[in-house]
């Protein structure tokens, strides 16, 4: 990618991998989308947010290599 002249070939870390990003930085982040730009939507718990990792870990464990 070319920026104002200046060439990036890095690629964006994956978010929410343990180590780079923590629950708390991730919830600010969901909970600043769900309220930016004309959004009015409700704030996303912290335990929702680990609710949804156990089902995304459910669904990973069940796919077939």
């Amino acid at each position: 990618m070319v920026v104002e002249g200046k060439v990036y070939v890095d690629t964006m870390p994956p978010i929410g991998t343990r180590g780079r990003v923590n629950d708390s930085e991730i919830l600010a982040l969901v909970n600043y989308h769900r309220n930016a730009w004309g959004n009015r939507a409700r704030p996303i718990s912290a335990q929702e947010l680990a609710r949804a990792r156990e089902a995304s870990h459910d669904k990973d464990d069940k796919k077939e290599p």
